[in-house]
């Protein structure tokens, strides 16, 4: 038997009653699904662990014993919550957590008197590392009078600051997108991205969120 919220990790229909569960294909990203199963049925043991499907979305699956006596086991029974929402916060608050330490951290590094361009190239490097990304980079408009240009300031990464020196803003990419948004613009996958045209230097380092 199952519930119909099943069939958003299992693709379930009614005629699949009685079939090994092995034939029915699931989206979870779980390698050991079937060979866990096993282990319980052979020792027992329910089993509880943090899942997550190919759309991203997580669960903790519990999976015991499906008994009609004390000793008689005639299956599994498998539960799962969705605790989607909970693990977003939690990737939100450790991101926080390492925004604020490196914050703390460059404060600490930079004595009181040094020019604007050392603490934004310590800036730089200390978020590359923190927060484990491929390159971080500080840009300023290069013209206070209308400029339709950007300057690169500071650079951490993979790629040479002589390739992104300076970046044109052309009208519909992600930089003139960022730079006219309110908050903070966070592209997941930008070969998905439909709120602007992706731009040279984006493409030319091969960035894909």
């Amino acid at each position: 038997l199952y519930t119909s919220n099943a069939t958003d990790i299992f693709h379930l229909i009614d005629s699949d009653i009685g079939r090994p569960i092995s034939d029915v294909r699931h989206e979870l990203q779980y390698d050991n699904f079937l060979a866990d199963i096993n282990d319980m049925l052979a020792s027992g043991t329910p089993i509880q662990k943090q899942v997550v499907t190919q759309k991203g979305e997580w669960f903790t699956m519990q999976v015991k014993p499906y008994q009609t006596t004390e000793s008689d086991t005639k299956g599994a029974v498998i539960t799962f919550v969705d605790i989607t929402d909970l693990k977003q916060a939690e990737e939100e608050l450790s991101y926080r957590a390492q925004n604020d330490e490196a914050l703390a951290s460059l404060g600490k590094s930079i004595p009181g008197s040094v020019k604007i361009e050392s603490v934004m190239e310590r800036s730089v490097a200390m978020l590359e590392e923190q927060l484990e990304v491929d390159a971080v980079a500080i840009y300023t408009f290069n013209d206070p009078e209308g400029s339709q240009q950007l300057k690169l300031e500071a650079w951490a990464g993979r790629a040479s600051n002589n390739d992104v020196a300076s970046l044109d803003l052309a009208g519909n990419t992600e930089l003139d997108f960022t730079l006219s948004a309110s908050s903070p613009t966070v592209i997941d996958d930008i070969s998905r991205e439909e709120r602007f045209q992706k731009s040279p230097l984006l493409a030319k380092q091969g960035v894909v969120s």
